[in-house]
């Protein structure tokens, strides 16, 4: 089975909602070339500053997006848990 892979290198918006913005519009592009997987920055939606900044768990956005392109996303992201966060892969 064959699947055409996208991996992106670009740079990154330097706030988390300007990246998730960046994100959508490179998901969108890569559904429109054929892309089912697409592999992205760790900093695709920020550093770790940037996260707790917002204190948005921004797993749920990152299933939107690979769900509403129709693609499989690979990322990584923080997860908060307590008082301590952790990166996070999808």
């Amino acid at each position: 089975m064959k699947i055409k892979v996208s991996v992106s290198q670009y740079d990154v918006s330097t706030t988390a909602d300007h990246s998730i913005d960046k994100l959508i519009k490179i998901a969108q592009q890569a559904h429109a070339e054929g892309v089912q997987l697409l592999v992205t920055p760790e900093t695709s939606i920020g550093m770790l500053s940037d996260v707790k900044a917002s204190g948005v768990n921004y797993l749920s956005e990152l299933k939107k997006i690979a769900q509403d392109n129709n693609l499989f996303l690979s990322t990584s992201f923080y997860i908060k848990d307590g008082s301590n966060y952790f990166s996070g892969v999808i």
